[in-house]
């Protein structure tokens, strides 16, 4: 879970504090919306957040347990076609790894969304577990 709060609001930009399990006695993340260039971003990464790293052999891994799933089911024709995805993705270097910050990732999905929609909300919370 995690809350964030409006704590700065100018023509240009948009910070929001973020609270990783809602502790407000832990130093707090700042989340920016930088509204003239229309991207959003971390300013500061809170004390209790963490990144997690995604690597192109764990996606390669998930996509082969796909596979191993549809064979298993004896779904014959779905294996095939996740494999057939599988080895143009190899071949087109489409396998990247990337990496996010796990609590500011919740907050910013929600905040975009409801900035797209024309809010600005002033606080919120995201539970997902």
């Amino acid at each position: 879970m995690v809350k964030y709060e409006l704590i700065k609001e100018s023509k240009e930009k948009l910070d929001y504090s973020y609270y990783p399990e809602g502790k407000k006695d832990r130093k707090a993340g700042v989340i920016t919306i930088d509204r003239v260039n229309e991207k959003i971003y971390i300013s500061r990464v809170a004390e209790d957040d963490y990144e997690v790293i995604v690597t192109p052999e764990d996606l390669m891994r998930l996509d082969k347990s796909f596979i191993e799933s549809a064979e298993e089911e004896g779904s014959l024709e779905r294996a095939r076609q996740l494999r057939e995805e599988y080895e143009e993705n190899l071949k087109k270097g489409k396998y990247k790894g990337f990496q996010y910050f796990s609590y500011a990732s919740h907050a910013i999905h929600h905040l975009v969304m409801d900035y797209n929609s024309g809010k600005i909300p002033k606080s919120g919370s995201v539970s997902w577990y």
